[in-house]
């Protein structure tokens, strides 16, 4: 985290509010990408018979999160070039 040239993007995110928790207890409309993780989360252990507490879920969600905003950032990069096209290597990346 020391390395704030490459944390310059942050600042565009400071608007943003995001509710990682399971249940929304603020009663404030919550960030609808993390809302969309809390809705996969939930239908795919519903679906895959798992249960898990509401702390592993939110361990998920963040996981989630992590995974698709460093190949967001890594993709958006100027100076980063790939010979491959992301869109066909997302699979690949997100499993």
């Amino acid at each position: 985290m020391s390395n704030s040239s490459y944390h310059h993007g942050d600042l565009k995110n400071a608007l943003i509010e995001a509710g990682i928790e399971m249940v929304n207890e603020g009663g404030t409309e919550n960030f609808l990408p993390f809302e969309y993780f809390k809705q996969l989360v939930i239908r795919y252990n519903k679906e895959n018979g798992k249960t898990l507490s509401i702390e592993e879920q939110e361990i998920q969600i963040i996981k989630m999160w992590a995974i698709v905003h460093g190949i967001s950032s890594i993709a958006t990069m100027k100076n980063v070039s790939w010979n491959k096209k992301w869109e066909e290597q997302l699979h690949l990346l997100l499993y």
